[in-house]
């Protein structure tokens, strides 16, 4: 009876441990495939997948979890074993590989990219990316238009006072508020999209530059704007705003950051800026190549834009300022401010010519 008692705990502990093993495989596998092969088929693939997609929007927060979980257990492991036997030496590797596995995955992207600014360089514009959820208010626009003087503003959601009015009067009235001449301003709209989400709205200082409106039938799930200049000094800009990845909105959603990645091949000297809902490790935007990231000049700890009430280390960074490789970075950084529960980003741009 001993010995068939014996046996069948070695046989639990067998099946347990195969357990154990199949899935640490399966968690090195997600971890490992969008840290090290971001740009593979599978990764591309499985980072639109309901579930991953939200896992991996998070690599800051979820590789800290996952690595001080792992150590508190090669922890437990060693206080509360005695026999150093083969299930022991199984766990503790397990373990210890998938501290390294998460540690890997929460600094995944941490390279910098380095401004590529030419030095004779002079002429800069400022520019501002920001989901006021509709609610600019005096404070907030004082910061982007006055204390900043941004020339360009994009903001993804900010509309009228009601559904389909244009976001004209309310700006007015906002600029008026805190001492900003509105007349100095160009105030452009997407059409009004169906639900309670206000459209993509893009404000520019007239001194900076003159637009037209380019009318397109591309368009994310809650607005697009386009925007063309015939100077050659002065960028075409884009702003928009995705679907968000929720259950029943996926396809909609992988569609949208699709357009987008296609926008970077049609539209090379844009400025394609706005919330994406997505990093660019989701989908087709790894395999952008025309453009990059603003906030890939500062370290992947300070690139969080959602949500605010999460510090920034641990932030989502899914609200983005595409630029063209002509143009260059003088200084970019994420800021909060009041109304919303996103980050904004406020960067520093040079001229730049089009290439053709």
């Amino acid at each position: 009876m001993v010995v068939d008692s014996m046996k069948k705990t070695h046989k639990m502990n067998g099946i347990r441990l195969t357990l154990r093993i199949a899935a640490c495989l399966m968690v090195l596998s997600v971890v490992l495939i969008y840290t090290f092969g971001n740009k593979t088929a599978l990764n591309v693939s499985l980072s639109t997948k309901f579930g991953f997609a939200q896992f991996y929007a998070f690599p800051i927060l979820f590789g800290a979890i996952g690595t001080f979980c792992s150590l508190a257990v090669i922890v437990l492991l060693i206080c509360r074993t005695e026999q150093r036997n083969t299930f022991f030496w199984i766990n503790f590797s397990m373990c210890a590989l998938l501290a390294v596995s998460f540690a890997a995955y929460a600094t995944s992207g941490s390279d910098s990219r380095r401004t590529t600014a030419d030095e004779h360089l002079e002429k800069t514009f400022k520019f501002v990316e920001w989901n006021a959820l509709d609610s600019l208010d005096k404070d907030s626009a004082k910061t982007i238009f006055c204390d900043f003087d941004a020339d360009v503003a994009v903001f993804p959601e900010l509309g009228g006072y009601s559904k389909g009015e244009s976001a004209s009067r309310r700006i007015q009235d906002i600029f008026k508020e805190c001492g900003v001449d509105a007349d100095l301003y160009d105030v452009f709209s997407s059409p009004p999209t169906a639900g309670s989400i206000a459209p993509v709205t893009v404000i520019v200082k007239k001194a900076f530059a003159s637009y037209e409106v380019k009318t397109k039938n591309d368009m994310t799930m809650y607005g697009t704007v386009y925007l063309s200049s015939p100077a050659e000094e002065i960028p075409d800009i884009i702003g928009l705003h995705t679907s968000p990845p929720l259950p029943g909105m996926m396809s909609i959603w992988e569609r949208d950051i699709d357009l987008i990645t296609e926008l970077t091949g049609t539209h090379k000297n844009a400025i394609i800026a706005g919330d994406f809902n997505a990093t660019l490790r989701h989908g087709s935007l790894n395999l952008i190549a025309d453009h990059y990231d603003a906030l890939e000049t500062l370290s992947v700890f300070k690139r969080g834009t959602w949500p605010v009430k999460l510090p920034a280390l641990f932030r989502a960074s899914i609200d983005h300022i595409l630029l063209p490789e002509c143009c260059s970075v003088k200084n970019a950084e994420t800021r909060s401010l009041s109304g919303s529960d996103h980050a904004a980003i406020f960067a520093e741009l040079y001229s730049f010519a089009k290439t053709e």
